[in-house]
């Protein structure tokens, strides 16, 4: 296998749902739950030849590829882990979309190999698409070292799909998995594992209900025993598809009833029991245990990182270590760039241009350039890689596990506590991060606190006013009032916003060696992605500031706010400006007020209670442009707004706040 040099066409064209096209390459779908190993499998075909598209109306990504296989152009769509192809999750949805669109000409279902019984509740549902279908065992190398000797051959014949043994991250077996899929392709696949017999009488009733109503086109393109499964498990959103038909759901419904009045359960689990009756069937008679595994290791080792006291140590001790890494590694990197950037104004200043040109192409343009990379990447690529390495190795899952409690009573669970604690260097990837929470709401309650959260930027701030010319005690206070903050408005957003605190429900997939390079690929992927997104905004952002200071606008708009600055805040009306240009990045507005207030000494022209109220307001209000981009990618426009506006309101609330207090302390002490 090889990758060609052409860059591949858009999943998602033009805000239309992905086709399929007549004579062009094959496209290969990738399904499977999470932590199977689908991803490296992925990334092993494609290599750096992949682009990501959102599914039209949904923010969940698809990935897509292009490789080259003895001489023929192949396209690899990576849907996102699912576990079911039920419609209780946008992931679930969106696979379900698009492999019932048939959108791809074979699927290759992706299993873990070590926990075959599970796996094979999805492939049981693929298997009901009756979609042209390859089953990939992966991680057959972690299975071998477990002592499973697993029956290929009888797996092929129960399902009725050809089955491939593979080791995704070491290449093995990947150019027979393309082979296989590439001669079952378009081929209609043997039929479907049966399941009891109350549950097939019921499916055959609704197939007849079916078979006499005029369906809608998103309906007949799918198997009717597909549709007449989803029907009897009350799906919702086939459901609404057949919303013009009433009376086959009813009668739908009336069927179910009577299945669940034999079995005394919803008519969902008794489907769902089925399917499980069947997978355990055939794992075990395919699976077979010796006594040579050698999983002990890593079972000790599980049972420390998942213990309710030493869990907690290693977890203090990694999360450190993250911080210290992201810290360490950001602001070295941001130093050095700084420095450089530093050099290169200075040159380009030397060039000789003219001062307005200079100052427009510089100030307007390449400034903006030059601040998302110095700001945002030097902490984006060691979170991208921490983040990676914890994904693959399995230990984010442990990580939510132990921090599940705590973050309950923010509304949330414990994946969310990964963005939130990240936001400390970052918050342009805490934002990013939230990706990892499954349901909307969790995500947006996540990622306002994220945005919260004080990142690298205004701890610059925090540490370079108050820190150096009021104290540390003051600058620890900041950090302990912004924890409350955080804490109420976690409590605030959980009862105000709709929906339920639900509880965290997800697999522990087994600790593995989480393989650097696959790391860098990923983290190589999720960088393209920012940058194209979040560069553009950056520099608009940019050049908007430079010419409202070119036209004048923001000295008559300091001296308008002037009362309010002065009398409310108690600061002076300089600080306007300062503001304003923290938007682009907050380390600015220390930098601003210097160049303004024309010293670095601080304390000779601020009070400390202006420094105090400056720090706080930079702390609290509207985060950068390029987190405001991110979150208006993630959340939407509205979002975006609102979340701004409402930061910038309890910024301002807070300074006005704290200002008052400090001076009634300073007449009461007087």
């Amino acid at each position: 296998m090889s990758h060609p040099p052409v860059t591949p066409s858009p999943l998602l064209p033009a805000g239309t749902p992905p086709q399929a096209k007549a004579g062009a390459e094959p496209t290969l779908v990738l399904v499977g739950n999470a932590n199977v190993g689908k991803s490296v499998l992925f990334n092993a075909l494609t290599g750096m030849n992949q682009t990501i598209g959102n599914w039209p109306g949904k923010t969940v990504e698809l990935a897509n590829g292009t490789f080259l296989f003895q001489g023929r152009h192949l396209r690899v769509v990576d849907l996102p882990g699912i576990y079911s192809l039920s419609t209780y999750s946008q992931e679930e949805l969106v696979a379900r979309e698009f492999l019932a669109t048939g959108l791809g000409d074979v699927v290759i279902d992706v299993l873990d190999s070590t926990v075959l019984e599970r796996n094979l509740y999805l492939a049981l549902q693929l298997r009901e698409l009756e979609t042209p279908a390859v089953l990939a065992l992966n991680l057959t190398d972690i299975a071998a070292k477990q002592g499973l000797d697993i029956d290929t051959e009888l797996i092929a014949a129960e399902m009725g799909v050809p089955v491939v043994k593979t080791t995704a991250a070491a290449g093995k077996g990947l150019e027979l998995l393309v082979e296989t899929a590439l001669a079952h392709a378009g081929k209609q696949p043997a039929p479907a594992p049966r399941y009891g017999r109350e549950v097939e009488e019921a499916v055959a009733r609704v197939q007849g209900l079916l078979a006499t109503a005029t369906l809608p086109a998103t309906v007949t393109g799918m198997p009717p025993r597909f549709v007449a499964l989803k029907l009897l498990e009350r799906d919702p959103e086939m459901e609404r598809l057949l919303a013009g038909f009433p009376e086959v759901v009813a009668e739908a419904q009336s069927i179910a009833a009577e299945l669940e009045a034999v079995h005394g359960h919803e008519a969902a689990g008794i489907i769902a029991a089925e399917r499980y009756a069947v997978a355990g069937r055939i794992a075990a008679a395919a699976v077979h245990r010796s006594s040579t595994g050698r999983a002990s290791g890593a079972e000790r080792l599980d049972s420390l990182l998942l213990h309710r006291v030493l869990g907690w140590t290693a977890l203090v001790l990694v999360m450190f270590a993250m911080f210290a890494l992201i810290f360490q590694v950001g602001g070295w990197a941001a130093g050095l760039l700084d420095g450089a950037f530093a050099a290169l104004e200075e040159a380009f200043y030397g060039l000789g241009l003219s001062q307005v040109w200079a100052n427009f192409l510089w100030q307007g343009l390449i400034q903006g350039v030059l601040a998302g990379i110095s700001v945002a990447l030097p902490y984006l690529v060691p979170f991208y890689v921490i983040l990676s390495v914890l994904e693959n190795s399995g230990y984010l899952a442990r990580m939510a596990f132990l921090t599940d409690t705590i973050m309950h009573r923010l509304g949330l669970h414990g994946k969310a506590f990964i963005p939130i604690f990240l936001g400390y260097g970052c918050s342009v990837p805490a934002v990013l991060g939230t990706r990892i929470m499954e349901r909307d709401r969790d995500r947006l309650i996540a990622g306002i606190l994220a945005t919260l959260v004080p990142c690298s930027a205004r701890t610059v701030v925090i540490l370079g006013l108050v820190g150096a010319f009021v104290g540390f005690w003051p600058a620890v206070s900041l950090y302990l009032l912004d924890l409350l903050i955080v804490f109420l408005a976690g409590r605030l957003l959980n009862r105000h916003l709709p929906g339920e605190n639900v509880g965290l429900i997800m697999e522990m997939p087994r600790l593995r060696n989480p393989g650097l390079r696959l790391s860098l690929k990923q983290t190589w992927f999720r960088l393209k992605d920012f940058a194209a997104f979040a560069f553009p905004i950056i520099v608009a952002g940019s050049f908007l500031l430079f010419v409202l200071e070119w036209l004048g606008w923001l000295q008559p708009i300091a001296a308008f706010l002037a009362p309010f600055t002065q009398t409310v805040l108690g600061l002076p009306p300089v600080t306007v400006i300062v503001l304003v240009f923290g938007v682009l990045r907050k380390e600015l507005a220390l930098i601003m007020l210097a160049a303004l207030l024309g010293t670095t000494e601080f304390g000779l022209v601020l009070s400390a209670q202006q420094m105090y109220v400056f720090a706080l307001i930079v702390l609290l209000y509207v985060p950068c442009i390029s987190t405001i981009a991110v979150f208006r990618r993630e959340f939407g426009t509205r979002m975006a707004v609102l979340v701004s506006a409402g930061e910038v309101a309890l910024a301002l609330a807070l300074g006005a706040t704290v200002n008052w207090v400090w001076r009634l302390a300073g007449m009461i002490v007087g």
